[in-house]
Formats: C-alpha cells, structure tokens, sequence
C-alpha cells in the first residue's frame, strides 16, 4: 500500500481520516474531513462552517494531504482536485462566483449539483440522501457545502423562547436607555410602540417557526434570498439602492416574502433608533445574537457558489492533484484518417470562409440504447455512408454573413466573429444560395447524416472526444459556461477533423426534414425530405441549454423553417449533395 505523507501546517493530526478512508467509511471519511478543516483554521470551537476567506488562506500543505488521502483510497474518484477539474470543466471560476451571493451564477452551480450527484431531478439532496457507498458518482466527497442535522425538539424550543427574548429584550434596552425627554410624548407614542412591538415580537417569532418547519421538512437551500443579502450587505443600516435591487432575485417564496418583511421591520427599527438619537449598540447586541444563529443555520446550508469558487482557484493554487494518486480517466476515441485538401474562400475584401475537406466512408449513426441519456428519436442505431464533402470550419460567422447578405441579425453583435444567429431555415437556405452566386461553387447546409460524420470525426463515443461530460467545457460553450451570450467561433478546442464548435454556441441547422426516428432513414448521406412537414433537424446544442443537447447524437426539431432565435445559427458545406 502507498505511503502518503500526513503533513500539516498548522500540527492537524490525519491519522483517523486516513483509518475512516482506507476502510471505506465515506460518511464518517466526510465528517472527519470537515472535522480536521475547521481544526486548521482554528473554527472547531466557532461557527461550524469555513468562510471564503478561510479557503483563501488555507496551507497547502494540509489541502494537499487531505485531497490525496480522498484521492488514494478512492482510486481517484472523490477528492477536491476531482470537484476542481469539474468545476472548471463547467466554466466555473473565482471571477463570476466570488463571494458567497456577489454575482452568484446559478447554472454553474446547479450543473455541478447535477454532475457530482448532489442534486437529482432538479433538487439538491439533502445530506442524509447522499450516496455514502461505492455507487456514489464522482466527486460526490468531500461534501463541504450542506451541513445541518436536524435539531431535537428540545432545541427547536430553545431556538424559539431565544427569538421571544431577543425582541423583548431588545426593545426594553432600548427604552431605559432612550433620553428622558422621550417619555413627554409617549402617549402619541404608545400605541405605535405597542405594536411595533407586537409585531417585532410575532416576526422573530413566526422567522424561527418558519425555519424549524422549513428544515425539518428537508426544504432545499439553495438560492440566495434577499434576507441574507440584506443583512450581509447593509449590516443593519439603511442601503436604498440594495433594497431596490432585491426585486432582481432569483425566485420568490413565502420564506422569500417573510425574510424581506422581517428584514424592512429591522431597518425600520433602526430608522426609529437614529431619528430619536439614541445609541444604535443597544438594540444590534441582541439582534446581532440572533443573526449569530441565522447565519449558522443558513450557512452551514451552503449556499456557496462563491465557496466553490475559492476552493477551486486555492486547489489550483496548491496544485492538488499532482501527486502519485491513481486517477482515472477517460481513453481518446480512435479517430478517422486526416481529410485532406482544405482550402480558402474568398467572399468579399478581407472577409474569408474556410472549409475542411473530409473524406469518404462509413460510419454508426444515432444512439446505442446503452447510452441513459439518448432519446427514442436517436434511434435505432444504423450504418450510413458519406461522399466525401467540405464543410466549414468553424460557424457561419456575423462578418461573413454580413458580407454575403448585406445585413446582421443577430442579438449578440459585440464581436463580428460571433456566429450569425437569429436566422431561420429558409435564412440560411438563402444565405447558401447567394454564395454560391458569389463563388460559383455549389454551398449548401449539411444534411443530417453529413453533419453527424464531420462532429463524430472517426469517433463513436457520447462527444466527439470522448463520454467524460466533464469535459466539455474545453470544447463546447453551453449554458454551464457561456455566460448566457454566444462567444467568438474558434475560441474551443477542436474535434479531430479541425472542426470547432461543433458542439455548442449556437443549434446549426440541418437539410433534413424532421423524422420521430430514424426507421427508414436513407443509408447513403443524403437528405430526407417530406413534402407534408415544414420542421428541420437541428444539430449541435448552444449556449443557452444543457451538456446533454452537446452530445454527437443529439437531435432538435422544436421549429418550423421560417422560424429565427437568438440561439440558432448554421455551417455551410460544399459538395454535390444528393437528395432521397
């Protein structure tokens, strides 16, 4: 068995960790693991969740040692330079999920969840419904993010009885140290304090009942809420500006509703505090513990986008991963020979088009029934052979369309080099035929089976580099990394053949009709038409959607030929082409 080198910075013994994993124990491996993190920064005693800055300042010595112990006795399926090489895969970074709700980005996040196995049918799971076995997917450990055990009903009460208290307590403070002069008008005020009163009472009261319901029926905490963000970014004091921002959050809810109601009762309170003059501390101390035990609650959630972040980049940082831990990983996909002879179009002064030339031969279309996540439609799996054809490089892109057609469609014009969307079926048809006119040389779009043999390149695999998910951010933009905008063409890595983009950025449309399946489709490349249907195959996924429109054998057919988005594009090619 590998000796690993338990070192530490900061004098944390690893020993039991290392007993917990070498036996198997993931459950009690993860509570160990957050266990001796907390023993680093010196929080054991504290709040029992790691801040930002905790990760941020975290030795590398100890992050080392703890990831390859999860490494080794994992066989290099969980451990955070597992969860870094995903998250970056996704287009995570520091920059837009610093912070723990700064520039919070949700898909991301959500992605992550889904990959790793944290959320299922769009949930997050609760800690309890981890998988705590072998079949736990990868990256599923460590699990740093949610952390809460239900609290005993003894508990329950005392949290409840501490709300009662603090707001009893906070106003009668508040009122022995207010200025005498104050009393000469408290009959005005009496009833306004009454049921200022009343009313601070019933929602410290009905917050914390909300909270033990809401945990004990398991709720799922994972978006920000105006509450937390209040209290973080305004500590307490008045901020407008935020206050108007809060209509931009994500989702609304009762418990959404109840935090902004509490929240605006507690700047009130204060407004009060300041335009009668008294102090400010009297009233914060006490409201101050009970936000003590809000953000524990909350934080021990994991609402941590940001938190992620930070480990990712301090991951980096300390080059975990780079050790003598077996990490497994996924084989290249054998591909077809070189094509040869690519060449230059030339459209109109400066503007230029480049085509790749694939050879002939035979290849597997559609979707194996092995594969979970294909779709009737990609079915059955079945032979085809293609003429050997050019296609372009990279997407029809603004500059080029703009050249041949005099004008740019498309939402996202920051760049010229973006693809061309916002064009139809018909758009693109008639794109192909005027440059044709131009060039004198017979351009078309793909058919379906042409489009599938040029992203496939040989390969037979889920991507056309292979089945891993995780790495798809390398070679597609989609709604995991592309920031919600279509990004310059080229910017990815390429597919075997040199062709770029082919998966992601925008849909790119195809010859073909739309078919349920692929039961009497043509065998020799062609197109398949039908007089009676006006909806066309869409292939390749985009910025907007999921991994999984990214996969080779993804097939799209939501829109008639006339139609246009913001999201759809096209490839041309240059061949004779035939039609069935």
């Amino acid at each position: 068995m590998t000796n690993i080198v338990l070192k530490s910075a900061r004098g944390v013994n690893y020993s039991r960790l290392q007993q917990l994993l070498a036996a198997g124990n993931w459950k009690e491996a993860d509570k160990e693991t957050r266990k001796v993190m907390l023993q680093v920064v010196s929080r054991e005693s504290k709040r029992g969740w790691l801040k930002t800055e905790d990760i941020d300042n975290f030795p590398c010595e100890d992050l080392q040692t703890i990831d390859q112990l999860w490494l080794h006795y994992s066989q290099g399926k969980f451990g955070f330079s597992v969860q870094k090489e995903i998250y970056e895969s996704l287009g995570g970074t520091r920059g837009y999920n610093g912070g723990l709700f700064e520039n919070f980005h949700q898909e991301v996040w959500k992605n992550f969840g889904d990959l790793v196995g944290w959320r299922k049918r769009g949930k997050w799971l609760s800690y309890r419904n981890l998988t705590f076995n072998n079949a736990a997917p990868k990256a599923h450990f460590p699990f740093l993010f949610y952390r809460f055990v239900v609290p005993p009903i003894g508990i329950v009460a005392i949290l409840v009885f501490w709300g009662l208290f603090c707001s009893i307590f906070s106003i009668s403070v508040g009122l022995t140290l207010w200025p005498l002069w104050v009393f000469l008008f408290g009959w005005a005020f009496f009833w306004f304090v009454f049921w200022f009163a009343f009313w601070y009472v019933v929602g410290i009261f009905t917050y914390w009942v909300f909270v033990v319901i809401l945990v004990a029926s398991d709720v799922n905490w994972h978006k920000p809420n105006c509450f937390i963000r209040l209290i973080r970014r305004i500590k307490l004091f008045v901020n407008w500006d935020f206050l108007r921002s809060l209509k931009d959050e994500i989702g609304f809810s009762l418990l959404y509703s109840m935090y902004c109601i509490y929240s605006l009762m507690v700047v009130v309170a204060v407004v009060i505090a300041r335009q009668i003059g008294t102090s400010l501390e009297p009233h914060l101390f006490p409201l101050a513990l009970q936000l003590s035990f809000l953000e524990m609650f909350l934080l021990r959630f994991g609402l941590n986008g940001g938190f992620l972040g930070a480990l990712s980049s301090r991951a980096k940082d300390c080059n975990l991963g780079k050790s003598n831990a077996p990490v497994t990983s996924t084989p290249l996909p054998k591909v077809a020979p070189t094509p040869l002879t690519n060449f230059t179009e030339k459209i109109s002064k400066g503007i230029t088009l480049e085509m790749v030339g694939l050879p002939a031969g035979q290849f597997i279309m559609g979707s194996p029934d092995s594969d979970r996540d294909a779709t009737s439609y990609e079915k059955p799996q079945h032979p085809v052979k293609i003429n050997s054809f050019a296609i372009g490089k990279y997407p029809v892109t603004q500059a080029q369309y703009e050249a041949v057609m005099g004008n740019n469609p498309s939402l996202f014009q920051n760049n010229p080099q973006n693809p061309v969307e916002k064009v139809s079926w018909n758009d693109a048809q008639a794109f192909c035929q005027k440059l044709s006119q131009i060039t004198g040389k017979t351009y078309r779009l793909p058919t379906e089976a042409e489009w599938e043999y040029a992203c496939r390149a040989g390969t037979t695999t889920r991507y056309y580099f292979g089945d891993d998910a995780n790495q798809l951010g390398d070679y597609a933009w989609h709604n995991g990394n592309s920031q919600d905008k279509t990004h310059p063409v080229g910017q990815k890595r390429p597919n075997a053949w040199g062709l770029y983009d082919m998966s992601g950025n925008v849909w790119e449309w195809c010859e073909d009709n739309w078919h349920d399946n692929y039961i009497g489709a043509p065998k020799d490349g062609s197109a398949w038409l039908t007089n009676d249907n006006d909806y066309q195959i869409l292939r390749g996924g985009s910025w907007y959607l999921n991994p999984n429109f990214c996969r080779s054998a993804f097939r799209f057919y939501y829109f008639r030929r006339d139609y246009f988005s913001f999201f759809l594009g096209f490839r041309v090619v240059c061949g004779a082409g035939r039609t069935l």
